[in-house]
């Protein structure tokens, strides 16, 4: 059974609104992830695929490019992007000082704005210094 047209473009809409979606939770330019000229559906899925595949722990070895069979494609696909994602906002993932805009839309459409990475880079010069204590006197003994 062949998809019609507009089953293709319906899912390559929904592959590059959620690469779209993962590049900029990893701070990427969502440019990077648009179809290029000419390029098929399966084939943008699988361009997508290929670039976020390093992320996903149980993908990162599969070659998914040769995948034919299209459930076993959206299967990866739906893998994939949820680890990327899973990925992205992971403190570990981070260096030491960097923190990431993320700009997610609430339920009523407004753009909300969250930062992900080590809460020290934005908090850390608001706290004080650390004191020692060099001796106790209790009682005047």
């Amino acid at each position: 059974m062949t998809a019609t047209i507009e089953e293709l473009n319906t899912q390559l809409a929904a592959t590059q609104t959620r690469a779209e979606h993962v590049a900029q939770v990893w701070g990427r330019d969502s440019a990077q992830v648009r179809p290029a000229a000419g390029e098929s559906a399966t084939q943008y899925r699988k361009r997508m695929l290929e670039k976020f595949r390093p992320l996903s722990a149980a993908w990162k070895d599969a070659n998914v490019s040769s995948i034919a069979d299209p459930k076993l494609l959206a299967i990866a696909e739906k893998q994939i992007f949820a680890d990327a994602e899973r990925a992205a906002r992971d403190p570990r993932n981070f260096e030491r000082g960097t923190l990431r805009e993320v700009i997610e839309p609430d339920r009523a459409g407004r753009r909300i704005s969250k930062f992900i990475g080590h809460e020290g880079t934005c908090w850390d010069r608001f706290g004080l210094p650390l004191l020692k204590v060099a001796a106790l006197k209790t009682g005047g003994r």
